[in-house]
């Protein structure tokens, strides 16, 4: 085989499967890293949310749960709370999200104001409970939390909720109820020193966090890919191992010593 490979032939078979298994080698080292979490809330940097989620775009995949801060004016006119979300403290109570909007930009000329709901924390309470009265802040608004994409409603919604409570957070409902423009997000609010205390007022518990690193699996499509560029990787060997083969068969005089040729047994001379 090693004779095969250092002729004209061999050598640049050889040279070809070479550079094809480093390339797909290569690819499925890349998508593997592509396919790791974010698991280091450290190095993740906190930008306004008008920032992060365009006044008319969606949120970026890639920012999901990272952090954001948010500024402007409460509006406890634009206040709800969300049905069926368990105890972030993990005691598998049922409760509601307590959601207030904060004014990001007033209206100017015939654009309206733009509104980013943030969820302020939770409080217990039973499906058939009745919406009780949540205080809601006035006033400037200073929040720290955690960006969330807008909930989708294709979510089946069996159950009718009370007044002032809602099934889902999304900002598709929240525009039929609202005259502003609703960025297409939410935020959860954490309880950290940038939060200003009222914004937590009149909650049963705060929001974990960051979501980010809660979600820090491994991307298993990405995972996939590179199994596959690295399963092409060892057919490329498993071709070049072959034509090595088939060439070492075809050079002249490859047969073993000894065996038999066209001349007859062993290669003695046929009698006349």
């Amino acid at each position: 085989m090693l004779r095969t490979a250092v002729t004209p032939r061999g050598a640049a078979l050889t040279v070809a499967a070479l550079a094809a298994v480093v390339v797909l080698a290569a690819l499925g080292v890349w998508q593997w890293e592509r396919s790791r979490p974010v698991v280091d809330p450290d190095s993740l940097v906190t930008l306004p949310v008008t920032d992060v989620v365009p006044t008319r775009g969606r949120l970026v995949t890639a920012d999901q749960g990272g952090p954001v801060s948010v500024a402007g004016t409460w509006r406890p006119d634009r206040h709800l709370l969300v049905a069926d979300r368990s105890d972030p403290r993990g005691s598998g109570e049922p409760g509601r999200w307590v959601v207030t909007a904060v004014e990001v930009a007033p209206a100017a000329g015939d654009r309206p104001a733009v509104l980013v709901p943030v969820v302020r924390g939770w409080v217990a309470a039973g499906p058939d409970d009745p919406a009780a009265p949540v205080p809601a802040p006035a006033g400037p608004a200073s929040v720290a939390g955690w960006v969330q994409a807008s909930e989708p409603l294709d979510t089946p919604v069996e159950v009718v909720q009370p007044d002032g409570v809602v099934a889902l957070l999304a900002a598709a409902d929240l525009a039929n109820r609202w005259p502003e423009h609703v960025l297409d997000a939410f935020v959860l609010a954490g309880d950290g020193p940038d939060t200003d205390p009222a914004t937590l007022t009149g909650v049963d518990a705060t929001m974990p966090g960051p979501v980010q690193v809660a979600r820090g699996t491994r991307d298993w499509r990405n995972v996939a890919y590179a199994a596959q560029w690295w399963v092409f990787a060892g057919f490329a060997g498993v071709l070049w191992w072959r034509a090595m083969g088939d060439l070492a068969g075809s050079r002249p005089g490859a047969g073993a010593a000894g065996a038999p040729d066209d001349r007859g047994r062993s290669g003695e001379e046929v009698p006349a």
